[in-house]
């Protein structure tokens, strides 16, 4: 009998709160760039003459990396997957969020009903790496992600899948089973940092059968490169 599909992961609520306060993070630093440093003088009774006009230089915010090249990028994959788009994300919403689908990946095997999908973001500060490494440190905190990210709360068990110390800076991965239209499937999923890049992958699969791709193998290849890049890396 064919495997039955996976649902479509969607974007969780609380995850994209979390993209939302950094995104309002680097738009408070780059308004407190732009304010003036100039102390204003004190008033007295005493008229002063009037300041001479001088020149101020024009502050221009700290231009974030492009890191469009840091992505699962489809030879990456075992033949047979093939990009797909994530539906539900909303276009306005990412752009408020300082995001895009470019920002996303979802790749799926039609013949035996795999799917791989994820993200990757730019943590924009030393506050919000150690926030993100606060929650991967939490594995109750990244099954809920995990599960919120593909759709389902109807989870049969869940446990730490090991393997991944060599990944990122922090990282934490988890394999879940769970139930969806009255069949059962498995989730193989990790939530690193390397560097101040954030990254969310999973690979969800029918049970019984083995995932086409290892998750470490691909995890490993994102973590490579990033770590290629200095700018972020670090």
């Amino acid at each position: 009998m064919r495997p039955s599909s996976p649902r479509t992961p969607r974007p969780a609520a609380w995850v994209l709160i979390v993209l939302a306060a950094w995104s309002a993070t680097l738009a408070c630093q780059a308004a407190r760039r732009l304010l003036p440093t100039e102390v204003p003088p004190t008033l007295t009774s005493t008229p002063s003459p009037a300041p001479t006009a001088t020149r101020r230089p024009t502050l221009t915010p700290t231009a974030m990396p492009d890191i469009t090249a840091l992505m699962l990028r489809p030879g990456d994959l075992p033949k047979g997957f093939k990009a797909r788009e994530i539906r539900s994300l909303d276009d306005e919403e990412l752009k408020k969020l300082g995001m895009s689908r470019e920002d996303f990946f979802l790749f799926a095997n039609e013949q035996s009903r795999q799917v791989i999908s994820g993200f990757r973001t730019l943590l924009p500060d030393r506050s919000a790496r150690q926030d993100a490494d606060f929650e991967i440190a939490d594995q109750q905190g990244v099954t809920n992600l995990i599960t919120s990210w593909i759709g389902t709360d109807d989870i049969r068990d869940s446990k730490l899948l090991n393997g991944f110390e060599e990944i990122g800076d922090a990282r934490l991965a988890v394999t879940i089973g769970y139930t969806s239209r009255e069949h059962n499937f498995r989730v193989d999923g990790v939530v690193f940092r390397r560097g101040s890049i954030y990254v969310l992958m999973t690979i969800d699969y029918p049970e019984g059968y083995k995932p086409l791709a290892k998750l470490k193998d691909l995890a490993a290849i994102l973590d490579d490169r990033i770590q290629e890049d200095p700018r972020v890396s670090h």
